[in-house]
């Protein structure tokens, strides 16, 4: 969890960093045939995958999400899991933390 500390008037600041991910895709990933090996297995686990009366569909593979910046660590450590489990390599970065400037309100004149 973020660490906290005194802010101006008492208040509580938390402090906020961001996340990214740097992700090495495996050899070939980028044919439009490619799909993870355990593609299925893995739809099951993100119970991805439909049952209908004894008949279970899986979506197909539709490519490497988009990358994006995380709020969350955890946020980041699941979408990690997920790209690690079909086959690529990631490590996570964390942001210094973020620092607003000092926003004084003005009145209107």
């Amino acid at each position: 969890m973020g660490k906290r500390s005194k802010g101006k008037g008492g208040m509580m600041a938390r402090r906020i960093c961001l996340y990214r991910l740097d992700v090495t895709y495996p050899e070939g990933s980028d044919d439009p045939e490619w799909e993870p090996a355990d593609w299925e297995t893995i739809c099951e686990e993100r119970e991805m995958a439909d049952h209908y009366y004894g008949a279970v569909k899986y979506p197909e593979w539709s490519g490497w999400p988009t990358p994006r910046i995380y709020r969350t660590r955890s946020g980041a450590e699941r979408r990690r899991d997920y790209l690690e489990r079909c086959g690529a390599k990631v490590v996570i970065h964390q942001s210094l933390p973020v620092e607003w400037p000092d926003h004084k309100r003005t009145e209107e004149k």
